[in-house]
């Protein structure tokens, strides 16, 4: 007590309770914190994230230690990224613990890639192109199709059953019956997703 008249009317808790453990030393894997999510249409590759180093050795109390399975990493915002990065954090370590190599500073790698998606379009009418000179009736079947493709979701997303042109050219072709690829004028990034249909075509 500080000199002078001073004295004590009450204590509380009157005790506390005392637990003793055994300071052991583990080696846990590392894990990166990540916060937030990536612009529309990128996603994280989780399988590609690097860390070095990815493990660390950790003293600290043996019921603690024991019930860890991962050391996470300071938070990483992730919030509107497009980018893949690389950044140097520290460990986030409960006061209790410590990393036996002090100052440990992880190098993380996250990778961020456009999402790709699959959508698909129904009855989207067949045109025929042909050469304005030609005096044949010209009828196709089916005269609708439907048809997967796929490409970055961000651009799916806004992608109208009008920006997508289904058609086949029968300029050069003779009278009679032909089996024709459909050909497709899709925008950029975006692919059919599975084989090229084939319509029939009647040239009378």
């Amino acid at each position: 007590l500080p000199p002078g008249n001073i004295r004590i009317l009450n204590i509380y808790p009157e005790s506390v309770t005392v637990t003793l453990d055994e300071l052991i030393v583990q080696k846990l894997p590392i894990r990166v914190s990540l916060e937030g999510e990536p612009a529309h249409g990128f996603l994280i590759d989780g399988k590609k994230i690097e860390l070095n180093p990815n493990a660390a050795l950790i003293e600290g109390p043996k019921a603690k230690l024991g019930k860890l399975d991962a050391i996470p990493t300071e938070t990483l915002d992730v919030v509107g990224r497009m980018r893949s990065f690389r950044r140097k954090v520290a460990l986030k370590l409960d006061p209790d613990l410590r990393s036996i190599t002090r100052n440990l500073m992880v190098d993380v790698f996250v990778p961020i890639r456009r999402e790709y998606s699959v959508i698909v379009f129904h009855d989207i009418p067949v045109k025929v192109l042909k050469d304005s000179k030609m005096a044949f009736g010209v009828s196709v079947q089916p005269e609708q199709v439907s048809f997967a493709v796929n490409g970055p979701k961000g651009v799916l997303d806004n992608l109208k059953p009008q920006d997508i042109l289904a058609f086949v050219d029968v300029s050069a072709l003779e009278k009679g019956e032909h089996d024709l690829p459909l050909q497709f004028k899709l925008p950029d990034e975006v692919r059919l997703n599975h084989d090229t249909p084939v319509v029939k075509v009647k040239v009378e």
